[in-house]
C-alpha cells in the first residue's frame, strides 16, 4: 500500500482500537458467560477465532494499491473487525481454560499456551505462510489463514461437550482437597492411597462405576471378586496405567490422578502384573538390575537390593545368569516380586500372585509378601483364590460388574455367601472343565 515508516506505524497504533472496542462491548457478557456456563465461553472463542481469521482472509479482496484509494480505508477496518474478533477469542478461551485447571498448575498451563502460541504458532506461521508468499504473492497468504482459522474454530466447539465434565472434576477436586485439609488439621489419619467415585470406560463400554477404595500406611488389602469384575482395571487406575473418565486418585494426600505411571514408581507405587511381569530375553540378575532404574547410579542400593532378592530367594541364585523366559512359572514370580525388595515401594500392588502355582510355590511367595508388609511397605492383593487373600489380610474389597460390593474387616467377607458364592462357582466351573478335558 505504499505506507513509508510513519504510515506503518500509525496503521500499528490504530489497529489495538478493534479490539479495545471488541472488549468493551464483550466484556460484561462474556463475565455472565464465565459465571453461568464456561462451555459458552470455548463456543465464543471458537467464533472469535475462526470468523476474525476469515474477515483477515477478505483483506485482498479490496480494491487500491495505495493509502489514498479508498480500498485503503476498507483494509483498515477489515483489519480493525479481524483483529477484533480474535482479540475477544483467545481472551474467552483462556478463562475458559483457567477454570478447568488448579490454581497450582496455571502458571504451567500459561507456560504451555505461550509455548504453543508463540513458538509452535509464530515460527511454524511463518514457515508455512512464507512458502505461500513466495509462491502465490502476498494475497495467496491469507487463503490459508481463513482455512486454519475455520479448522481451529471447529476444533474448539468440539470441545465445548468436554468442559462441563471437566469442570465437575475440579470443583470437586478443590472440596475434597479442602475436606482433607480440615481432617489433617484435626489431626485425623489420611490413607495412603485413596481412589474416589472412580468411573472408568474402554472406549464405549464403562467397567469401573463409582468405585471408592483406599489402603492406610502399612496395610495389607486383599481385592476380590470373579474374572471381569474390574479388579486389574482398578490397579490400572492406581498404577497411572489408565486415566478415569471421572474420580480422583491421592497418593499420601497429593492428587495424581494425571501422573504418569513412571512418576508413580519414583514416587513409591509399585504394580507386579500377573505373569507378565519378567522381561524374557534377560537374565534372572539384569531384570534386577533394570528394576533398580529409580535409584539411578546408586550402585550400592542396587546391588544390595539383588543381594536381598538372592537371599530371599535362592533359587534365583542359581538362576542368576538364565534368561528369565526359561524359568518355570513358580520361579518368574519369585522374580517378579523381588523387584519389591530393590525398589522399596511405600505402596505394593499385586496382581494374581498364586495364578496357576504350585501349593508350596505359593506359600513361599506369600511369606515373601509378609515379609515386605512387615518392612513397612502397604500392599494391595488381587487374587482369584478367596483362601490364600484372605489368610493374609485383615481388610478386603469384593467387586462385581465394575462396583464394590463389600468393604470391611476380611472376618466379615467369610460369612458373606451371598458375594462369595460367585467365586466359588466360578472356581468349581474350571475345575470341571478341566476335569472333563483330562478325561
Amino acid at each position: 500500500w505504499g505506507l513509508g515508516p510513519g504510515g506503518r506505524a500509525l496503521f500499528a497504533v490504530v489497529q489495538p482500537l478493534g479490539v479495545i472496542a471488541a472488549l468493551a462491548i464483550f466484556a460484561k457478557r462474556g463475565e455472565a458467560n464465565l459465571r453461568r456456563d464456561p462451555a459458552q465461553l470455548v463456543r465464543k472463542a471458537g467464533l472469535g477465532i475462526g470468523g476474525g481469521a476469515v474477515v483477515l482472509s477478505l483483506l485482498p479482496l479490496m480494491p487500491g494499491d495505495s493509502y489514498t484509494s479508498p480500498g485503503f480505508v476498507g483494509v483498515c477496518l477489515l483489519f480493525a473487525l479481524g483483529v477484533g474478533l480474535q482479540g475477544v477469542g483467545f481472551p474467552s478461551l483462556e478463562a475458559a481454560q483457567l477454570s478447568i485447571i488448579p490454581s497450582s498448575m496455571r502458571s504451567h498451563a500459561a507456560a504451555l499456551s505461550g509455548i504453543f502460541l508463540t513458538a509452535v504458532g509464530g515460527i511454524g506461521g511463518v514457515l508455512l505462510f512464507g512458502s505461500f508468499d513466495r509462491r502465490f504473492g502476498a494475497g495467496g497468504v491469507f487463503a490459508p489463514v481463513a482455512v486454519l482459522g475455520v479448522v481451529a474454530g471447529l476444533v474448539l466447539g468440539s470441545a465445548v461437550k468436554t468442559l462441563p465434565g471437566d469442570l465437575d472434576r475440579t470443583v470437586d477436586a478443590l472440596v475434597e482437597t479442602e475436606e482433607l485439609r480440615k481432617l489433617s488439621a484435626r489431626g485425623e489419619r489420611l490413607p495412603m492411597l485413596a481412589c474416589r467415585g472412580i468411573d472408568f470406560s474402554y472406549g464405549t463400554v464403562q467397567v469401573l462405576f463409582d468405585v471408592n477404595f483406599s489402603v492406610d500406611d502399612g496395610e495389607m488389602v486383599a481385592l476380590l471378586g470373579t474374572n471381569g469384575a474390574g479388579k486389574s482395571t482398578l490397579l490400572r487406575v492406581v498404577s497411572g496405567l489408565g486415566l478415569p473418565q471421572s474420580g480422583t486418585v491421592r497418593f499420601r494426600g497429593q492428587d495424581i490422578t494425571y501422573v504418569d505411571a513412571e512418576r508413580r514408581v519414583v514416587m513409591g507405587i509399585t504394580q507386579i502384573p500377573g505373569g507378565k511381569a519378567a522381561f524374557g530375553p534377560l537374565t534372572v540378575a539384569e531384570n534386577l538390575r533394570v528394576a533398580g532404574f529409580t535409584h539411578g547410579r546408586n550402585k550400592k542400593v542396587i546391588d544390595a537390593g539383588i543381594e536381598a532378592s538372592f537371599a530371599a530367594f535362592p533359587r534365583l541364585a542359581e538362576r542368576r545368569s538364565q534368561a528369565a523366559a526359561t524359568l518355570s512359572g513358580g520361579e518368574q514370580q519369585m522374580l517378579a516380586l523381588s523387584k519389591a525388595l530393590i525398589l522399596r515401594p511405600r505402596l505394593l500392588v499385586i496382581d494374581e500372585l498364586s495364578l496357576g502355582l504350585a501349593p508350596k510355590i505359593v506359600g513361599e511367595l506369600l511369606e515373601m509378601v509378609r515379609t515386605i508388609n512387615k518392612q513397612g511397605t502397604a500392599i494391595v492383593l488381587v487374587e482369584q483364590s478367596v483362601n490364600v487373600a484372605l489368610s493374609l489380610v485383615d481388610h478386603a474389597y469384593f467387586m462385581e460388574k465394575g462396583e464394590i460390593r463389600f468393604d470391611g474387616a476380611a472376618g466379615e467377607l467369610v460369612g458373606r455367601a451371598d458375594l462369595l458364592r460367585s467365586v466359588f462357582l466360578h472356581g468349581a466351573a474350571d475345575f470341571s472343565s478341566t476335569g472333563s478335558r483330562g478325561g
